[in-house]
């Protein structure tokens, strides 16, 4: 009897929190599938100034703290083009958006086509200034989206980002990189990926 007792005191306990209601329950959204399974992008650089590092942050020698000097921004790709920190400005947005695009199922393909809708990116501004202790770093693109010929959507978007200069913490570069992936992923593309 006293081996029997405990079994049926939790069959009771199990029945009873079985007949209460739940305080809260979820429901989901219904999302709307995605149309567009494949885009041609292309990027261009229209920015006026192409420097991306301020005449403060260069005249500071060291960008983003101890042990970080200029020139880790300051790419090239070939030896004959001119040193400059705007090398591989567009290859590092068609990266970041064929990862993004690649992640929601969206194939990007090399060459354009009537049939396929087409996303341009006009990168307007990347910069990376100081203003007093602080990093401020600004990126601003336009993006356009044609199907056959046509704008049918168009958006300016920005990413901006301030940080605390910490000697040491690579501040301006994660400032800058914060700035950048704030302006990729402010783009609205289920906007047109699902019309």
């Amino acid at each position: 009897m006293k081996r029997i007792m405990p079994a049926v005191l939790a069959l009771l306990f199990l029945s009873s929190c079985a007949t209460q209601e739940k305080g809260i329950s979820y429901k989901t959204d219904t999302e709307k599938p995605l149309t567009v399974k494949r885009i041609y992008l292309q990027v261009k650089d229209m920015r006026p100034v192409k420097e991306i590092l301020s005449p403060k942050v260069k005249q500071m020698k060291i960008w983003s703290g101890t042990g970080s000097v200029i020139n880790l921004f300051e790419r090239t790709a070939k030896p004959d083009e001119e040193k400059t920190a705007t090398t591989d400005i567009k290859q590092d947005f068609t990266d970041a958006l064929n990862l993004r695009l690649s992640n929601l199922g969206v194939s990007v393909i090399q060459q354009p086509s009537k049939e396929i809708v087409t996303l341009t990116l006009e990168i307007e501004k990347v910069l990376l200034d100081l203003v007093g202790s602080n990093f401020k770093a600004e990126v601003t693109f336009f993006a356009k989206v044609y199907r056959q010929g046509k704008v049918f959507y168009q958006e300016r978007v920005s990413g901006r980002t301030e940080k605390y200069n910490l000697l040491g913490q690579k501040t301006g570069q994660k400032t800058l990189s914060e700035a950048f992936s704030l302006a990729v992923n402010n783009l609205d593309v289920k906007s047109f990926l699902t019309k």
